[in-house]
């Protein structure tokens, strides 16, 4: 299986980049062991990629995953890939190295065809090959690991920190009104280990119900104003789930 795995994930390799892509999706004549078969790829289905969504291909082996606390990965049959698409202009929401996900492709011969299938066993982690139903082999911790984090995350993380503070007013999509009015300053402070924003709708605790909160998962910083202090400046007020010390 290690084999035919290995062949499989080669092949798509190996045809998405060769020649600048000419080959790819193309009904090609392949010889081996003094056989000829005419291989091409299978068209997008439920659990199939289209053959033209992703630009390159990359091992799921060759990516590193250094802050990763545990590999996410299936046993079976299948070459383990992480597909890349990137567009010119980038789309909407694409991270600048384009969009990745787990790619398993899978080799099915029928007489003189062979056929070359990218999977999706993030969708359907088994499928019909070789006449049995068979686990995919899929890793599903390459595709995150492929967004290697910058060497300075630190500083890319205060930057980010900064962008928030010159957001205009007008943003009110993300935070709310009272914390954009000018009578609520806010208070910015560094929490490490926690990946989340909190931002307090109100400054009062009202009787009967707890305090109002809204969690944005954005930056791994903690968020939270008070009408008493102002932004960056004040020392932090010690409460129920409040660390870290103030940045000025």
């Amino acid at each position: 299986m290690n084999t035919y795995n290995t062949a499989a994930a080669e092949l798509t390799i190996l045809l998405r980049s060769s020649e600048g892509g000419r080959l790819w999706n193309q009904p090609l004549t392949v010889t081996s062991n003094n056989e000829t078969y005419h291989l091409h790829l299978q068209p997008a289905g439920p659990a199939v990629w289209a053959p033209d969504y992703f630009n390159s291909f990359q091992l799921a082996s060759s990516i590193k995953h250094p802050l990763a606390k545990k590999q996410i990965v299936q046993e079976g049959i299948g070459g383990e890939l992480v597909g890349v698409r990137t567009t010119t202009p980038r789309e909407n929401f694409a991270p600048l190295k384009g969009i990745s996900a787990p790619v398993t492709t899978t080799l099915g011969f029928k007489g003189q065809n062979a056929i070359l299938t990218l999977r999706r066993p993030a969708k359907q982690p088994t499928a019909l090959v070789e006449g049995k139903v068979r686990p995919l082999a899929a890793d599903f911790t390459a595709p995150i690991s492929y967004y290697s984090p910058p060497s300075n995350l630190t500083l890319v993380e205060l930057m980010a920190a900064a962008a928030i503070c010159s957001l205009p007013r007008k943003n009110g999509t993300i935070f709310p009104s009272a914390l954009r009015s000018g009578s609520h300053p806010a208070r910015l402070c560094s929490r490490p280990g926690v990946k989340s924003v909190h931002v307090d709708r109100d400054n009062q605790r009202a009787a009967g119900r707890s305090r109002d909160t809204e969690t944005l998962s954005v930056l791994g910083l903690w968020l939270s104003y008070r009408n008493t202090h102002s932004l960056f400046r004040a020392p932090p007020a010690r409460g129920v789930g409040q660390s870290g010390q103030t940045l000025s």
